[in-house]
């Protein structure tokens, strides 16, 4: 494939997440720990969290990105739909030179320069607009599905696409209101939250921490679309990716301080009565050693997870507890 894109790459890879474990496999074996509340850290597309709230739980989700925060306000908290009329400013045309020009070093590397000066409305608009916060959680996520529309077809070439600009936006932003829509009725609730998992620790204390552990590469692995995406959400387009400081789980780290790094979410985890965390399977063995020499370890699993394109990827999950956790899955079982 030619690179149209000079010193960026667009693998396909790029535009995929990184696989999780199945939301329902994990919520099915954390649920005999009886937990009521959880924070979430490291949420991604918020799958996990999604089905603790679908299950009758009060969720609270911290992650790194803003990005993701966005997201889960959109998907776990749920998001009133944004109306026509709020839509309707959102695609409406801007000349400001700050705003048009704002994406403009994307140009002709990664979108076309139409596509740069609709990103620079869409962030003065959505982001700096005066919508409600649902609207623009939904407004948010829509642009995410643009981006990633427009980057596949990039990955041949520069130029045209079946769907201008304004119609691939009304068309994702209808998508998004009806998956808000479709949480009507659901038990429990969410929080979303924008903040360093280190810190949500210290602030909360629920019945269960749950926790994606980043591999050790971080989540700058997670690929183009949604480092694009984030950059576009804090309105630069050169901004460090990922927001952390060195030596934080989530960056990309050496083996050892892979390890330290969750060692410490581990011990500073002391609060909550159960903890449950989720890994590509490489990582078992390290897990294992950072958890028990803290908690009891009550079970940890395995599971091959199909990968479009690729071979099957072993994730796991971990769940240990303190002595109610304990007491609560054996009477269970």
């Amino acid at each position: 494939m030619t690179d149209v894109l000079g010193a960026v790459s667009l693998d396909p890879v790029g535009l995929t997440p990184m696989v999780r474990p199945p939301a329902r496999w994990v919520t099915e074996r954390v649920a005999p720990l009886g937990a009521k509340t959880v924070l979430s850290l490291f949420n991604g597309p918020g799958a996990e969290a999604r089905e603790f709230r679908r299950r009758g739980m009060q969720v609270t989700t911290v992650d790194p990105l803003v990005s993701s925060a966005w997201w889960c306000r959109a998907f776990v908290e749920g998001a009133e739909p944004a109306r026509e009329r709020t839509v309707s400013d959102w695609v409406r045309l801007r000349k400001d030179p700050d705003v048009v020009k704002r994406f403009f070093p994307w140009a002709n590397k990664i979108f076309t320069p139409e596509e740069t000066i609709w990103l620079g409305i869409w962030h003065e608009a959505i982001v700096k607009g005066s919508a409600t916060a649902g609207e623009k959680a939904i407004g948010v996520v829509a642009v995410f599905w643009v981006m990633r529309y427009w980057l596949e077809w990039n990955c041949r070439e520069l130029g045209f696409k079946p769907m201008p600009p304004v119609a691939a936006l009304r068309k994702y932003v209808e998508e998004a209101n009806l998956r808000a829509q479709g949480m009507k009725g659901w038990a429990g609730s969410g929080l979303a939250l924008q903040g360093l998992p280190s810190e949500a620790l210290v602030k909360h204390s629920f019945d269960l921490l749950y926790c994606y552990l980043p591999p050790v590469e971080g989540i700058g692995s997670l690929g183009l679309a949604p480092r694009l995406w984030e950059q576009w959400v804090v309105g630069d387009p050169q901004a460090p990716y990922p927001p952390l400081d060195a030596g934080d789980l989530g960056g990309a780290l050496s083996p050892a301080a892979h390890v330290e790094a969750i060692q410490s979410l581990v011990r500073a985890s002391g609060q909550f009565d159960s903890l449950a965390l989720a890994y590509e399977g490489a990582m078992a063995d390290q897990v294992w050693e950072a958890v028990s020499r803290h908690r009891p370890v009550l079970s940890r699993e395995t599971l091959s997870v199909p990968n479009p394109g690729a071979q099957p990827v072993q994730v796991g999950l971990l769940i240990a507890g303190g002595t109610t956790a304990a007491t609560h899955m054996a009477s269970e079982a």
